[in-house]
């Protein structure tokens, strides 16, 4: 289980990325949206303050995430759709 919060540093190599595309590159096996998502939720401080996805880094940023991104359970229903049989035998079913 992962513990929070969890801090990164921008170093001047990585002024001018996107603080999205930064997070990615720090993360293991997290997408940009997974990250996109963290910052809209704000659970991502950028020095302190809420930030934007786009935010561009100068270098020396403290970043802070927060927490884990909340998902949403999906809900999927079933429901009645009219299939025509075109062809049926002991082995197929079209």
């Amino acid at each position: 289980m992962d513990t929070f919060p969890k801090t990164f540093v921008a170093t001047n190599e990585d002024a001018g990325k996107r603080l999205d595309q930064f997070l990615v590159s720090q993360i293991a096996d997290t997408s940009r949206a997974r990250v996109q998502q963290l910052i809209n939720e704000e659970k991502v401080l950028v020095n302190d303050d809420r930030a934007k996805a786009s935010l561009r880094l100068r270098g020396g940023e403290r970043i802070a995430i927060l927490g884990e991104v909340k998902s949403t359970p999906l809900r999927a229903m079933a429901e009645e759709i009219p299939l025509d049989l075109v062809y049926e035998d002991d082995d197929w079913l079209w």
